[in-house]
This record gives structure tokens, sequence and C-alpha cells, in this order.
């Protein structure tokens, strides 16, 4: 996380991206799965929240994927999908 926003530039860094990591990796690890989901699987909506806070972080490394309106667009999606697990 810190490697990915050090190697953002200053103009396009999310500065709520690493508290909503930190979110993700938390509920990742302290959520318990529900009686039917296999042991190593988190429930849904926190594992959509861990998926969307990953995505955001190496969206990054492909600055020429998207241009600048759908980056930001693509960025309120999968903040309010990192929202949806906590």
């Amino acid at each position: 996380m810190t490697l990915s926003l050090i190697a953002t530039p200053p103009e396009e860094r999310d500065p709520r991206l690493s508290g909503a990591m930190r979110d993700a990796v938390l509920a990742a690890i302290t959520v318990a799965p529900t009686p039917d989901a296999a042991p190593d699987e988190a429930p849904g909506a926190g594992r959509v929240a861990a998926r969307a806070v990953a995505l955001r972080a190496v969206l990054a490394e492909a600055p020429d994927a998207l241009s600048p309106a759908e980056r930001h667009l693509l960025g309120e999606w999968l903040d309010r999908l990192a929202g949806a697990g906590g």
C-alpha cells in the first residue's frame, strides 16, 4: 500500500485509500465466516470490499488504461464497494 501511494503522482493520490485498505484487511481477518461458507472464505460483502480495495490499490500501476474521468468514476464505485464490507 505504501509503495503504491509513493509511486502514484501526488495529484492522483487518494488520501482515503490507506484507511480503506486497513479497514478491508481488518474486516477480512476479523469477520467470522458464515456456517455454510468454506473456512477460508469471508462473507460476501467483506470479500467484495477486500477486492475493491485491492483493485483500487493497483490501478495506479496502469495509469494509461483509463481516462481521468473513467478513473474518477471507477474510484467512486470502488470506494462504495469497499464501504459495503464494513
